[in-house]
């Protein structure tokens, strides 16, 4: 009598591979969530940098921004002279 063991053979192999494919699922999915983790972030990030962007070219537009060439430690003279800030709607004095 000769006893067979490929059904219970095939019964393992079949659940290995079943836990197989489900770790890479769950390890797809992980990547997934990560994947659209990052670009939030990324869209966050990307919003910053525009909005840092649009308020230095009016700080610059208005000329409340340093010149790179001016900056102190470039061998040159300092920081371009900009008007005094003033608080003329409330009535007061200009800050010095």
């Amino acid at each position: 009598m000769k006893i067979t063991f490929e059904p219970i053979g095939a019964r393992l192999r079949r659940a290995w591979l079943r836990y197989r494919l489900d770790n890479y699922s769950r390890c797809l999915r992980a990547i997934a969530a990560q994947r659209e983790n990052d670009f939030h972030a990324e869209r966050m990030l990307h919003r910053a940098v525009s909005a840092t962007r649009s308020r230095l070219q009016a700080l610059e537009a208005a000329g409340g921004a340093p010149d790179v060439k001016d900056q102190p430690g470039n061998g040159t003279e300092g920081w371009r002279k900009t008007p005094p800030l003033t608080t003329a709607r409330q009535g007061l004095p200009p800050i010095a």
